[in-house]
C-alpha cells in the first residue's frame, strides 16, 4: 500500500469517527436547536484546523468528506437497521418515538440515556412546574427549594422532573384530589397522605365559560386541525357559534384581520393589550385568539401563525398565557404555554382580540 493510498484512508477514517459522532451528539441533545449550531457545527468539521491539515491536499480533503457523509448517515442507516429487525419498534419510531410497552419481566436502567427533544423536557418542567406552583398557593404549603432551580445537565433535568412529580403527588393528596399515577425510574410513587388537608373545590378551575371554550379547544382538535393552525382555530370559532373566519382566510389574513379596526368593530370583536390581558379575557369565559403574520416573524416567514388562548392558574413565567394550536405540515400543541407556538424573537409580536361567546 502507497502512501498516498494510506493518507487517503487515513482522512476518510477520521471523517467517518467524526460524522457519526456529529449524528449522536445531534440525537442525544437535550438544548433547543438554534441557526448557531450550524455555524458551530461547520467550525467543528471545516474549521482552520481541519483545513489546515488537509486543506493542501484536494484528494486528502475529498477523503475526508467522504467520510463524514459515511459516518454521518452511516448513525442513521445502522439505527434503521435495528429497528427494521427488532421486534419492539417499527419505522414509527422515526416519527414521534413509539414503541411497544416493556413486558413485565423486561426495565430500562435509570441510567440509560434516551434520544429527547428540548421541547418535551421544557413541556413537561413548564406543566409540572405550573402544577406545583398552583397546588402550592391552595394549600398555602411552600413551594421547595429545587422547583426555584435551574437545571444544568442532563442528570439535573432527571432530577427536576423527578422532584417535581413527587410534590405534585403530596400536594395532590393534600387537596384530597388523587395524583395521577407517577412512575419514576420505572417504580410508582406510592401516595401521600399529609394531616389538614383543604377540600378539592378550593383548588383553581376555569368559569363556565372559561370551560366552554377549553371544551371547545379539546373537540376541535383531531388529525386535520391539529395539523393546521387556521383550520384549528376556525373549527372553534364554530364550534363557539361564531364562525367570523371566511373560509379562503388562513393565518395571515387573520392577523390583518385583526389589525383592521373596522373588521373588529363589525364582526363584534375588540382587540386586546398583550399577552397578560389575553389570559384575563380568556379568565372571563372570552374567546381569545392570538395570531402573528408570517411577514411579522422574526426571521420572516411565508405563512403566519394562529392560537386560541384559554383560561389558566396564571401566567407562564408570569408573562404568557396558555393556548391550544394547530401547526402546519406538523402537529401543534394543547394548553401549552404561547412561547412554545412561537418562537423568542416573535413571541411579543403577536396581537390578541377576543370576542365574547
Amino acid at each position: 500500500m502507497d502512501l498516498n493510498t494510506l493518507q487517503g484512508l487515513g482522512a476518510f477514517g477520521f471523517g467517518a469517527i467524526i460524522g457519526w459522532y456529529v449524528y449522536y451528539v445531534n440525537r442525544y441533545r437535550r438544548g433547543e436547536v438554534q441557526l448557531s449550531d450550524l455555524t458551530t457545527l461547520v467550525g467543528v468539521i471545516g474549521g482552520a484546523a481541519i483545513t489546515q491539515i488537509y486543506g493542501k491536499d484536494p484528494v486528502l480533503f475529498g477523503a475526508y468528506g467522504i467520510g463524514l457523509f459515511i459516518g454521518f448517515f452511516g448513525y442513521l442507516i445502522f439505527l434503521a437497521a435495528l429497528v427494521r429487525n427488532s421486534t419492539n419498534f417499527n419505522i414509527d419510531y422515526f416519527l414521534d418515538g413509539r414503541r411497544k410497552k416493556l413486558a413485565a419481566d423486561e426495565t430500562i436502567p435509570s441510567d440509560f440515556q434516551q434520544p429527547i427533544r428540548a421541547l418535551d423536557v421544557d413541556t413537561r418542567v413548564a406543566g409540572l412546574e405550573r402544577d406545583v406552583a398552583t397546588l402550592s398557593a391552595k394549600t398555602q404549603q411552600p413551594i421547595p427549594v429545587i422547583v426555584q432551580q435551574q437545571p444544568v445537565s442532563t442528570r439535573d433535568v432527571d432530577t427536576r422532573v423527578a422532584a417535581l412529580e413527587r410534590d405534585v403527588a403530596t400536594l395532590s393528596a393534600k387537596t384530597q384530589q388523587p395524583a395521577v399515577p407517577i412512575i419514576i425510574q420505572g417504580q410508582p410513587v406510592p401516595p401521600v397522605t399529609v394531616p389538614g388537608a383543604v377540600k378539592a373545590e378550593e383548588v383553581w378551575a376555569p368559569s363556565v365559560g372559561a370551560k366552554k371554550v377549553i371544551d371547545a379547544c379539546k373537540e376541535a382538535w383531531n388529525d386535520d386541525t391539529k395539523a393546521d393552525c387556521n383550520k384549528f382555530v376556525k373549527a372553534v370559532a364554530s364550534a363557539l357559534g361564531h364562525p367570523d373566519f371566511g373560509a379562503g382566510e388562513f393565518a395571515n389574513d387573520i392577523a390583518a384581520d385583526f389589525a383592521d379596526t373596522n373588521w373588529l368593530s363589525t364582526n363584534g370583536w375588540s382587540s386586546v393589550a398583550g399577552a397578560a390581558a389575553a389570559k384575563t379575557e380568556a379568565d372571563k369565559g372570552r374567546l381569545v385568539v392570538g395570531a402573528i403574520s408570517g411577514g411579522n416573524y422574526v426571521p420572516p416567514v411565508d405563512h403566519g401563525h394562529v392560537v386560541v388562548v384559554v383560561s389558566s392558574a396564571d401566567l407562564f413565567k408570569s408573562k404568557y398565557p396558555y393556548a391550544y394550536w394547530g401547526k402546519l405540515n406538523s402537529v401543534g400543541e394543547q394548553n401549552a404555554p404561547v412561547t412554545h407556538a412561537f418562537n423568542a424573537a416573535s413571541v411579543d409580536k403577536v396581537i390578541y382580540a377576543a370576542r365574547d361567546v
